[in-house]
């Protein structure tokens, strides 16, 4: 399966996310109110995934990434901290690849809904590669994460759904580009956010 898309809207920062791209209630309902520091943001992408065997999808993509703030912003540009307030554009590379075994799929054209894997856990890695020059690109940077998610029968006692993120930036970031862990001020649920956390309440590399 190969794709492009480009988007162009207003974000805040703390919610972008990879996790959450397809939980569209909670995108939306985090755009109404006073949004925390809003910023114009285009992307343009291009990706292609392949199902290696069974249980098993490798996924690159190309993304280019623009940052307009739309309040007071700025960063240190080096390390003899030169200090700039304007706006920054990323370019990266993201291999992402999903292991789920004896996972079932329904398949509706390119749309897909899992059924389970049988109580096996399903593991996400991902590498991201920032190219500094690339598409006018300001930062050269690495991204490393990793998602364990499970949903395991425990009899009587029901089900236990658990989900683990684990990553690491090695590089020093304007804070935008860093991690910031999902809060949530929506009324609708998602299994990725922090129900009881402010939006940009905490950020870490």
């Amino acid at each position: 399966m190969v794709g492009i898309s480009r988007k162009d809207d207003i974000d805040q920062v703390g919610i972008f996310n990879d996790n959450i791209t397809n939980n569209t209630l909670f995108i939306a309902s985090s755009r109404f109110g006073t949004l925390i520091k809003p910023y114009r943001h285009i992307i343009n992408k291009a990706y292609a995934q392949i199902d290696v065997v069974k249980g098993l999808i490798q996924k690159v993509q190309f993304r280019n990434r623009s940052f307009e703030p739309l309040y007071h912003f700025n960063y240190w540009a080096d390390a003899a901290k030169t200090v700039r307030d304007s706006n920054f554009s990323v370019s990266e590379v993201q291999f992402e690849t999903r292991i789920a075994p004896k996972e079932k799929l329904i398949q509706n054209d390119n749309k897909r809904q899992s059924w389970g894997t049988k109580g096996w856990p399903v593991i996400t890695l991902r590498y991201s590669l920032g190219m500094k020059g690339v598409l006018n690109s300001d930062f050269e940077y690495q991204k490393i994460g990793m998602q364990v998610e499970q949903n395991i029968r425990l009899g009587l006692l029901g089900r236990l759904r658990y989900t683990l993120n684990a990553g690491y930036i090695p590089t020093a970031l304007p804070y935008p580009l860093l991690e910031s862990h999902l809060g949530s001020k929506s009324f609708f649920y998602n299994k990725y956010s922090f129900n009881m956390m402010k939006i940009f309440e905490f950020v870490s590399d």
